[in-house]
């Protein structure tokens, strides 16, 4: 699944610029992480690092080094990154709240 990265005015893409700038100094499965992470970044958003590297078949700590080859600090770094990239976001507390009421209003409670 790939993302429609746009471009848009006042926006710096600084995961793409760093992208673009190192990531042919990468190992190829630093590479294929961090192409991955550029090529599905929305769903990276809701990913964790073991997630990331199952999907790329590499290994938690091979997408931590290759975040980090970026000039990130970790994962959580670069999703916030790419959450200001993208705009408004929601955050965790919003998606469980909405989970919950979705999930309550499927369970017929009897008491």
């Amino acid at each position: 699944m790939k993302s429609a990265v746009k471009k848009e005015k006042g926006k710096v893409d600084l995961f793409g610029e760093r992208y673009r700038a190192r990531a042919h100094q990468l190992s190829p499965r630093l590479r294929a992480v961090v192409r991955y992470i550029n090529d599905n970044r929305e769903v990276v958003l809701e990913h964790t690092a073991m997630e990331i590297a199952t999907a790329t078949q590499t290994s938690d700590a091979t997408v931590v080094r290759a975040i980090q080859a970026l000039g990130f600090a970790g994962l959580r770094e670069l999703k916030q990154t790419m959450e200001r990239w993208f705009g408004t976001s929601v955050t965790s507390a919003e998606k469980m709240r909405s989970t919950v009421t979705a999930l309550s209003s499927d369970v017929n409670f009897q008491y």
